[in-house]
C-alpha cells in the first residue's frame, strides 16, 4: 500500500496556513502569486506539528489545488441539496446528505481511476 502524499493533519495545516496568509490585512490581498505561496509555506512551517516533513511552496500549491477542487465539488453538492428545500431538514441533514453524495461520487471515480 502506498503512503499518502500528505496526511490529513498536514492538509488541515495547509488550509490554516492559506487562511493565515491570505487574510493577512497587511499584505494578503496585495501579494503577488509567488509571494503568497512563500507566505503560505512559511505559515505552514510555523503551524505544522514537530516532525512534519519539509514541504516546498510548490508542493503545497499543488496539494492545495487538489483540496480546492474537492472543496468546490462538495460545496456544489451542498448548494444543490440546499436548493431542494426538503421540509423538515436542517443544516446538519443537508451537510450529511452532501457528504454521502460526495463520498459516493469519490468511490465511483476511484473505481474508474479518475478524479471527481
Amino acid at each position: 500500500m502506498s503512503r499518502k502524499w500528505m496526511t490529513d493533519d498536514e492538509n488541515l495545516t495547509l488550509c490554516k496556513a492559506w487562511v493565515s496568509a491570505s487574510e493577512n490585512a497587511a499584505s494578503g490581498t496585495g501579494m503577488k502569486y509567488t509571494a503568497l505561496w512563500e507566505a503560505i509555506s512559511a505559515a505552514f512551517k510555523t503551524l505544522a506539528p514537530a516532525g512534519t516533513p519539509d514541504r516546498s511552496a510548490r508542493s503545497l500549491e499543488t496539494k492545495f489545488s487538489l483540496i480546492k477542487h474537492d472543496t468546490a465539488k462538495f460545496s456544489g453538492l451542498y448548494a444543490q441539496i440546499l436548493d431542494l428545500k426538503q421540509s423538515g431538514t436542517n443544516l446538519d441533514d443537508i451537510e450529511a446528505a452532501a457528504l454521502r453524495l460526495y463520498s459516493k461520487l469519490q468511490e465511483k471515480n476511484d473505481v474508474k481511476g479518475k478524479k471527481a
